[in-house]
């Protein structure tokens, strides 16, 4: 994809040293860099992306998004972006999932749950022949079988790896996609983007606040509720025995 069409499908607030380029793959992980890749700097808790810069230049990056235009100084192509984060999330979709599909795609969110939903989901459609991915804390599976290629230390992965699944998930033929998704990844756009068509709710309980987490139940509680507020699902499903069914199920 050139650039200049990626930029129509992303959104940014300007573009310094704009030249035309091939782009074939996006990271925020430096050591992965090659030519064609965007390299996405990201505010993490010990480090900042734009530390990185040098090394991803070294490896071939010609283009880098940053929020952060006075810490990075680079004489190549500078998309200046109001959230990092989420520009990957953007970028990643319009490089790896920018083409129609058959696919059905379902996030579970909750406190605990997840996993057990998700496998229960997984094993009926597997049990009337209908081909499936999943997303969580037991990996990657496309067609049951986990693929290393798509490995994470979390329950939900980056955005970039969740969109180069279901690319992969799609050219195998897999007609619903099952995401457990984190309130981590919902406050951190890991799953941006995404067109889910059915959401689910587990329950909600006093969990993950701390000073890298939530900061009170509150924040946490919105969180979750953004994934039924703002990824246009049509189908939702609640556990109405939690006393935050309500308030999720009015997200839709």
């Amino acid at each position: 994809m050139l650039l200049s069409k990626l930029l129509t499908l992303i959104d940014y607030e300007a573009c310094i040293n704009f030249k035309e380029t091939e782009i074939i793959d996006v990271t925020d992980i430096s050591s992965e860099v090659g030519k064609g890749t965007v390299f996405v700097c990201i505010k993490g808790t010990r480090t900042f992306g734009e530390q990185f810069v040098s090394e991803a230049s070294k490896r071939g990056c010609e283009v880098v998004v940053t929020s952060n235009k006075s810490a990075c100084e680079f004489d190549k192509t500078i998309i200046i972006s109001k959230n990092a984060r989420k520009t990957l999330a953007e970028i990643s979709k319009a490089i790896y999932f920018n083409f129609d599909i058959n696919m059905k795609i379902v996030g579970i969110t909750g406190t605990k749950g997840k996993t057990t939903t998700s496998e229960m989901i997984v094993r009926l459609l597997n049990s009337i022949s209908v081909k499936t991915a999943s997303f969580g804390t037991l990996g990657v599976k496309i067609l049951e079988k986990i693929d290393p290629a798509f490995e994470s230390l979390n329950t939900t992965p980056s955005s970039r790896i969740i969109y180069k699944a279901l690319r992969a998930a799609a050219l195998e033929g897999v007609e619903v996609a099952v995401i457990e998704v984190s309130s981590q990844a919902l406050a951190s756009y890991r799953v941006y983007g995404i067109p889910f068509d059915i959401c689910i709710f587990t329950g909600l309980s006093e969990d993950h606040i701390g000073i890298h987490e939530h900061k009170n139940l509150d924040d946490y509680r919105e969180a979750k509720r953004s994934l039924f507020r703002d990824y246009g699902a049509k189908t939702v499903i609640v556990n109405s025995l939690d006393p935050e069914a309500e308030l999720m199920s009015l997200g839709v």
